[in-house]
């Protein structure tokens, strides 16, 4: 006791524990928030018993929100067998802890500040007259702003007499072009793209 309160020793859930339940529809499913081992979850149609877990009813599939201090969940099991192991059929994580500041919109663009990789590779015959051939790849994700480094690594490639070289890049990808060496050869660039 300090000062006329009682001080309470909090234990962290050996699993997970039950902090709060509502009824979803009366008598089919219920929503319930559990406590895990740094993990908050929120379940649709879905009780733990201590061992596993067990549908409201097993005419709908269950569903589990997760988050906590590296990921956020979302996992599903559809099945109609109650109960089941605390295994998932269906699961998508984000991974949250150093990646900096990501977003995703509305048009399902990833935006994160730092660097990407992708690939870009072009094959043919060169010009007649001897020129430049080139291809686009598209960023892994969409960055704030068009990057102020693109840096290509030849792979692989034939009649390449220089490049490849940065052509109209935006933010959400570059073009590259290379300068063959020969007219009307088979050519062909294959090269890694790192942007930042």
């Amino acid at each position: 006791m300090i000062g006329g309160w009682f001080v309470r020793q909090l234990e962290p859930p050996v699993t997970r524990k039950l902090l709060w339940q509502i009824a979803g529809v009366a008598g089919v499913y219920n929503y319930r928030l559990y406590a895990a081992s740094r993990t908050f979850e929120l379940t649709l149609n879905a009780q733990w018993n201590g061992a596993q877990w067990v549908k409201d009813t097993t005419t709908l599939a269950s569903a589990k929100l997760e988050l906590n201090n590296f990921e956020l969940r979302i996992s599903s099991d559809d099945a109609q067998v109650s109960p089941f192991a605390d295994v998932w059929a269906s699961s998508i994580g984000i991974p949250v802890a150093g990646h900096g500041q990501q977003s995703l919109d509305a048009g399902g663009n990833w935006t994160s500040p730092g660097p990407t990789e992708t690939y870009i590779a072009w094959q043919g015959v060169s010009g007649a007259n001897i020129g430049r051939v080139g291809a686009g790849a598209s960023f892994r994700k969409a960055f704030p702003a068009t990057p102020s480094s693109i840096t290509f690594v030849l792979l692989d490639g034939a009649n390449i007499a220089s490049g490849p070289f940065v052509h109209a890049p935006t933010a959400h990808g570059t073009g590259a072009q290379v300068n063959a060496a020969q007219g009307s050869v088979d050519t062909h660039f294959y090269a890694r793209v790192i942007a930042s």
